[in-house]
């Protein structure tokens, strides 16, 4: 996902160390941390504690659907997709604000 790939260039140009970058470099850093730091605080900002589970195994961790499900297995598959779209939706909502 875009959201990994883009976790993974900032985590590596951290550990490098961000002060000796070049400047085109620097502007990607810069973009891609606010961009992460955006859809964690979003994903925080979700009030169900079952719902930021799912989402937090599904995209923040990158697990395929069916890794997702059987982790929830107490839960129905069309629920956990429920849950899941409820969660889509609200780290949605919460960007939309933020841009406005």
């Amino acid at each position: 996902s875009r959201y990994r790939r883009m976790k993974m260039i900032v985590d590596d140009f951290e550990r490098k160390g961000t002060e000796q970058l070049a400047p085109k470099q620097q502007a990607v850093y810069n973009a891609f941390k606010q961009s992460v730091d955006r859809v964690d605080r979003a994903v925080n900002l979700i009030t169900d504690d079952e719902i930021r589970r799912m989402i937090a195994v599904r995209f923040i961790n990158g697990q395929p659907h069916h890794v997702t499900v059987a982790r929830f297995e107490l839960w129905h598959p069309s629920t956990v997709d429920r849950k899941i779209n409820k969660g889509i939706a609200s780290i949605a909502n919460t960007l939309k604000l933020w841009e406005a």
